[in-house]
């Protein structure tokens, strides 16, 4: 027996991306789920820990996530899924009714990458918001092309130049010289470098900040 061929709204419903929305408000989540369905697959969760438990399951593309609620609030649901292994590179957009610069800087510290105003909601700002967000994720899982021909081992060690022959010559004896100093010992010299390097390394550890959006940058910059 064989198998129906799978149809162009099978393959269209696998390319959609998903959005998940964790909202505690069931008003909210009717508007936005109304405003997603269209281009998105949509999942829905009423509390910050069943969304996160859901998203587990079901790892969405971005997360759209209601700061004020109860049990989870949306801070300690970004910090769940960024500390998550299977959810880090999900991209985060936090819904509030706050707007003041403490709110939105924890919330980027928490791992927001952008967010909206519910009082000022916009249908058009949420869609360019949501395929800004998805076009960074395309991006980001995009490789850089790499020259097969080269690796680090070979682009991090030069080679070797070519020494000249040397020309036969007459002996000629040195002269004295009581205070010569000792040819530094090869293995010494790499031994010194290499924990000169690891010392000045560990002096200055890499620091990651969230990634945020030109939008909510701009709204930061001017802030500052």
């Amino acid at each position: 027996m064989t198998r129906p061929l799978p149809s162009s709204a099978d393959n269209a419903t696998r390319e959609r991306a998903r959005v998940l929305v964790i909202d505690d408000d069931a008003s909210v989540r009717s508007l936005l789920v109304a405003v997603l369905k269209r281009n998105y697959l949509v999942m829905v969760a009423n509390d910050g820990l069943s969304g996160f438990s859901k998203a587990k399951e079901f790892p969405p593309d971005i997360a759209v996530i209601d700061i004020q609620m109860p049990g989870w609030d949306g801070l300690q649901t970004l910090g769940a899924f960024r500390k998550e292994p299977s959810l880090a590179h999900v991209k985060t957009m936090v819904l509030t009714s706050d707007a003041s610069r403490d709110t939105v800087l924890a919330a980027v510290q928490a791992g927001a990458n952008d967010y909206m105003i519910k009082t000022a909601f916009s249908r058009e700002e949420f869609d360019r918001k949501i395929a800004r967000l998805l076009e960074r994720n395309e991006c980001a899982a995009t490789p850089a092309p790499r020259n097969p021909a080269s690796s680090p081992l070979r682009e991090s060690i030069p080679a070797p130049a070519a020494q000249p022959v040397p020309k036969a010559v007459t002996a000629v004896p040195a002269p004295d010289q009581p205070h010569n100093k000792p040819e530094p010992d090869l293995d010494s010299v790499l031994m010194q470098t290499a924990e000169k390097m690891s010392i000045s390394t560990a002096a200055e550890p890499a620091q990651s900040t969230p990634e945020v959006s030109p939008d909510l940058q701009e709204v930061l910059d001017a802030w500052e």
